[in-house]
């Protein structure tokens, strides 16, 4: 009786585990910050300069994050991921740029930050047309 409810209980976890404790898809994002402004990511935001939290990305230096793709599971790859750059919380956007999950893992997602003639100039690794800020 104790082995039947041990093995019982053991499965029911595995089963659990399985399906709650997946590993989601992520992409890890490389923000290589050339100016001396602190930027802020605000990823998936359709309104950033609204936005209360700020994700630094340091001036002058390389910062890293992770993001989760979407949900569900199937549509993890395919679903859009935004990342929306401001000068420092709620100041104006630098840059806006929605794309795949898959595409910004493919692309290696590195986001580089310049200031030239005192204008953000921001290049992503995303293979298509430049972004919009």
């Amino acid at each position: 009786m104790r082995t039947t409810l041990a093995l019982l209980v053991l499965g029911s976890i595995a089963v659990l585990s399985a399906c709650f404790g997946e590993a989601r898809s992520e992409v890890r994002f490389t923000f290589l910050n050339n100016t001396d402004t602190r930027l802020c990511q605000v990823p998936g935001l359709p309104d950033a300069n609204a936005a209360e939290l700020c994700d630094e990305v340091k001036p002058q230096g390389k910062t890293h994050s992770t993001y989760e793709c979407g949900f569900p599971a199937v549509e993890e790859d395919t679903s859009p991921l935004r990342l929306v750059l401001t000068a420092g919380l709620g100041g104006d956007i630098v840059y806006n740029r929605s794309a795949p999950c898959n595409e910004w893992k493919r692309s290696g997602a590195t986001i580089t930050i310049d200031n030239r003639e005192e204008k953000f100039v921001v290049t992503d690794s995303l293979s298509d047309v430049a972004p919009s800020p």
